[in-house]
């Protein structure tokens, strides 16, 4: 297979997995399982900061790639349902520090659990084997990808770490 075909084939995946969880119906069958009220950036918001740890509102922004104005706003819902805390910032005393609370980590299990279970649906009948080898390919291109971002100056690179164990993906 061609080098050329090899990439069109990987941004084909990498496209379609990104298109999917854009979906609305996906979307909403991921906000349903998470068992509040939320908006769709809710979900992006408790993600970045259960990733990244406290944040400002300005750095979620950036992270978000939104303005700060959008992202207070945004933020605001998560803050009255109980899933999202603001603190003080110990290196600034007049800022504030976001971080996601024990509720909103709970619901984010819940929802990274059904991602989970739709991942090890499609894999169900793979081999061990080939599920291994799958997730070191993608491990190896995630952290060539996030060497990328870093070199390019970009903030939003994937993650690399290995998350859950074959155990938890496959039960």
């Amino acid at each position: 297979m061609s080098d050329e075909r090899a990439v069109r084939r990987i941004e084909a995946f990498v496209g379609q997995v990104a298109d999917m969880t854009r979906l609305p119906g996906y979307r909403n069958r991921l906000l349903a399982v998470a068992g509040v009220e939320l908006h769709q950036s809710g979900l992006s918001i408790l993600s970045v900061l259960e990733r990244e740890g406290s944040l400002g509102v300005s750095e979620l922004a950036v992270r978000l790639g939104v303005d700060q104005s959008t992202a207070s706003r945004q933020v605001r819902p998560l803050e009255v349902a109980g899933l999202v805390a603001r603190g003080p910032d110990p290196a600034d005393r007049r800022a504030s520090l976001l971080r996601v609370t024990e509720a909103g980590l709970r619901l984010r299990a819940r929802v990274r659990d059904t991602w989970l279970a739709d991942i090890a649906w499609a894999v169900r009948d793979w081999d061990p084997a080939e599920r291994e080898q799958l997730g070191e390919l993608l491990e190896r291109f995630a952290a060539r990808w996030r060497d990328a971002a870093a070199g390019a100056g970009l903030d939003a690179a994937p993650r690399t770490d290995p998350g859950p164990t074959d155990e938890q993906v496959t039960s």
